[in-house]
């Protein structure tokens, strides 16, 4: 299936500021810094082949949740913005899965 256009966008954004980003750690000699960003983006690339609902999800949840985990401060990251408008297009994926997805879309008292 083919990455809807909204989500390819906002995607290929996430991926220049990282790969800006990297660039910029690889400058200062700055290894864990590009290592960590890195980890952050490796599988977004993804979407823009074979694109699943599924994988929107899983980089919010899992690569998105881990590398706000390991920079620390989620308002240092330089992807708010890009973050803010992808929240509700992941919403929107996670309503297509079946509801037995461990990414699917859970009742707002269920926490993930």
């Amino acid at each position: 299936m083919e990455c809807p256009a909204d989500i390819r966008l906002i995607v290929s954004q996430i991926l220049l500021v990282g790969l800006l980003k990297i660039r910029g750690f690889a400058h200062e000699a700055n290894s864990l810094a590009a290592r960590a960003e890195a980890d952050h983006l490796h599988n977004l690339p993804e979407v823009f082949g074979d694109y699943q609902h599924y994988m929107l999800p899983f980089y919010w949840d899992a690569m998105r949740t881990g590398y706000l985990y390991e920079c620390g401060d989620p308002r240092a990251t330089g992807y708010e913005s890009l973050w803010a408008e992808l929240e509700p297009l992941i919403e929107r994926e996670r309503a297509k899965l079946p509801a037995d997805s461990p990414y699917a879309a859970k009742p707002a008292d269920t926490p993930r």
